[in-house]
């Protein structure tokens, strides 16, 4: 298995939802160690380099200690591991079919860069907000 920190998160970084989504992510995570990296980056082509999982950067990948959640399964568990009262929105949300809710983040990602808006690179590169941003 490739050598991940404990939590970490693949984001399309030139997207703006998904710069949200993580400063979002960065300000509510409850244990303090989940990471992040911007499909396309190093640790990206490595680790998929390493499983050979899909290189769709319309998909957000969650792995957690070396499994992988894609698409809303890893939307609703990083709402899971969020504190407040977001853990209890992720498991209702897990309780919808996966097809379900997988429709619901296919919707969203094929019109988010006109929803969100896109950067010309990762706007969370070079932030001081997170000591566990991965290249």
């Amino acid at each position: 298995m490739h050598d991940l920190p404990e939590r970490v998160l693949f984001f399309d970084g030139d997207c703006g939802l998904c710069s949200r989504c993580v400063r979002f992510a960065m300000k509510r995570d409850r244990t303090g160690t989940l990471c992040f990296a911007p499909i396309g980056g190093d640790t990206w082509r490595s680790y998929r380099a390493t499983v050979g999982t899909e290189d769709d950067p319309n998909t957000v990948h969650l792995v957690v200690h070396g499994i992988e959640f894609r698409r809303s399964a890893a939307i609703v568990r990083l709402l899971m591991g969020c504190r407040g009262a977001w853990p209890l929105l992720g498991a209702l949300a897990w309780v919808v079919p996966s097809p379900v809710r997988d429709l619901a983040y296919g919707v969203v990602a094929r019109f988010r860069y006109r929803l969100f808006g896109r950067a010309d690179r990762c706007e969370i590169e070079g932030s001081e907000e997170r000591p566990c941003l991965l290249p």
